[in-house]
């Protein structure tokens, strides 16, 4: 069996180690943070529970279902509410509920009826590409960058479009605005005019590559599932009883001794065996150096942390971190790294807020899984989660929590905001789409500057970079939420069914 080392310890790289060490594989795992879980973090406080990071997974096949049982927590797992699957969007400043019928989809207010007549003709459209002169707009051919060569056939990036160029071809502009606008708020907190519908959306994508229209193609599924024989995977959302970190906690337990928290990369270096040197720089308490003033008293004049490093070597090695710690580590001998440096990826920085009320300060009933609120309608909030609504225990008899998320690349500079003026807006908001006009009685800020990968056009080349490093250097692998998929259920996904050279 190998030795895997893994650098990070999100939920990508947790859940890899645990599975690696299941198959009876040696695992070492580094975090440079004090805590495992990247971004998953709950707080309890009595009986209010807020998520720092995200609320919620959805189990979109049985990857989260077999990590689960592997850690013994199935008895620790909650399923959203029936009323979870009702979503609302707000239109002219006001929560208007998503069509969730044929009959809704008529009488909705949220499209006018010439939006409406517009999608009964979307499956008429021609199909995008190059030639499709209405798929022109907004569109990257390839990412320039200086150090990638595009002058050969292998490193031409192939035509790659906008989402916001795609939905408005395919199904109409008050569609864009009115649907998928807030929809990339909630999920991406970013903004359909930069995202690359081919790797944000793929399935998406898919649907008209293969059938020509997203009508036929959402049949043409269905039929081919019938075909089959496959009975599809019942989704779920998913939590647990004390928020998402019981997750993160169980995977903990279970490495023990192989995770080291607080230990961050510093060097890399392939040896000629193969085998790759690992060096960490490790956080220790600092020690605190004081000079005495007039009075007596002391004043901290600086602080003087030891330096302790530890040296490690592994068969494979796996990188699970953020892109951006990339360039904070020393590369040696590893082909494509440090020299050839990845594109950059952006990040989108979020603010996620946790409050809670007294239900009777609340005049919305809260009959949902929350709203989102598309960027024409100049709100301050990406949208509101009812989050005890969703799941229980996460606010005491007869209050409860919402969770607002603020900034994203709509409005990137909202995190730099202090807190009394970032209530302010998120208040005013709040104010008009549920009728809540008292202050919290319970508050959570979590601050993210790098909070959620951004699939830009132009990520063909990132991606090519990524496979070109890993086909260069036997041993050396990526995984993580920069290269297949954003959501939790997707990180699990890839990691519980990665298999070395992948």
């Amino acid at each position: 069996m190998a030795h895997y080392g893994i650098i990070g310890a999100g939920i990508s790289g947790l859940t890899l180690a645990w599975k690696l060490k299941k198959q009876g594989h040696q695992v070492t795992i580094w975090e440079s943070g004090t805590t495992a879980g990247g971004v998953i973090g709950s707080v309890r406080e009595d009986d209010w529970l807020a998520e720092s990071g995200p609320n919620s997974i959805q189990d979109s096949d049985s990857s989260v279902m077999e990590l689960v049982e592997s850690l013994g927590i199935t008895n620790q797992l909650l399923e959203a509410s029936t009323t979870a699957k009702r979503r609302y969007i707000v239109r002219d400043r006001s929560p208007h509920l998503v069509p969730n019928s044929p009959v809704s989809a008529v009488t909705t207010p949220l499209f006018s009826t010439r939006a409406k007549l517009g999608i009964l003709l979307e499956p008429f459209r021609a199909v995008g590409g190059p030639n499709n002169p209405k798929s022109k707009r907004n569109v990257s051919n390839q990412l320039k960058d200086d150090d990638f060569d595009t002058s050969t056939d292998e490193n031409i990036i192939e035509f790659d479009e906008s989402l916001a160029s795609f939905v408005d071809r395919r199904l109409g502009p008050e569609f864009l605005d009115y649907a998928i606008n807030p929809m990339v708020g909630g999920i991406y907190a970013g903004k359909p005019e930069r995202l690359s519908v081919k790797h944000a959306f793929p399935k998406v994508y898919a649907l008209e590559k293969e059938f020509g229209s997203l009508i036929k193609g959402a049949i043409g599924r269905i039929l081919e599932r019938k075909k089959s024989g496959q009975t599809p995977h019942k989704k779920r959302v998913l939590s647990f009883k004390n928020g998402l970190s019981d997750l993160i906690n169980a995977l903990i337990m279970k490495l023990g001794s192989d995770l080291h928290t607080s230990q961050s990369v510093i060097k890399v270096d392939k040896k000629s065996s193969g085998q790759y040197e690992i060096t960490t720089r490790v956080f220790t308490k600092s020690t605190v150096q004081s000079a005495p003033n007039s009075d007596g008293s002391l004043n901290p004049i600086g602080f003087t942390p030891p330096t302790v490093t530890n040296l490690f070597t592994v068969d494979e090695l796996v990188y699970a971190g953020t892109t951006w710690r990339l360039n904070e580590i020393q590369f040696e001998n590893i082909i494509g790294l440090p020299d050839s440096y990845l594109p950059t990826l952006n990040y989108a920085p979020v603010v996620s807020v946790t409050l809670g009320y007294p239900l009777k300060n609340i005049l919305h009933p809260l009959d949902g899984f929350g709203v989102l609120v598309p960027e024409v309608e100049n709100m301050n909030i990406l949208g509101c989660l009812f989050t005890s609504s969703i799941f229980p225990n996460r606010a005491p008899a007869g209050h409860a929590t919402l969770t607002v998320f603020v900034g994203g690349m709509r409005n990137p500079d909202m995190i730099q905001l202090p807190d009394e003026k970032l209530l302010k807006l998120i208040y005013a908001d709040l104010n008009q789409l549920l009728g809540i006009k008292e202050n919290p009685v319970f508050l959570h800020i979590k601050r993210w500057e790098e909070a959620i990968p951004q699939y830009e056009m132009g990520f063909s080349a990132y991606l090519k970079r990524l496979d070109d490093i890993e086909i260069n250097n036997d041993g050396f692998h990526f995984i993580g939420n920069y290269r297949s998929g954003i959501s939790l259920d997707a990180c699990i996904r890839n990691s519980w069914n990665w298999k070395s050279g992948n």
